[in-house]
């Protein structure tokens, strides 16, 4: 009996990371960045690209590269992940 609670655990893990790692849309950045209380500047910054980039983020004609959309999803994932010994939100 283990062995198959260990495999449903493993199985969560999987769908857990597999969502995890599904690339985020620009509207789920905006929308994580708007309830992490985080600005523009700030997500910039911490993702490591201009702060012109995310200035042109509501323009219809925006069009990042993979790579910009990766560092920006990485920030906005790391901030919602909870720090293990801390307390709820």
């Amino acid at each position: 009996m283990h062995r198959a609670d260990n495999q449903g655990k493993n199985h969560i893990d999987v769908c857990f990371f597999a969502a995890y790692l599904r690339p985020m849309t620009r509207d789920e950045i905006r929308t994580a960045r708007i309830r992490l209380g985080m600005t523009k500047l700030e997500l910039a910054e911490r993702a490591k690209v201009h702060r012109n980039t995310l200035q042109d983020m509501d323009s219809e004609d925006w069009n990042p590269r993979a790579k910009t959309m990766e560092a920006l999803a990485r920030v906005i994932r790391e901030a919602q992940t909870p720090v293990a010994g801390s307390p709820p939100a």
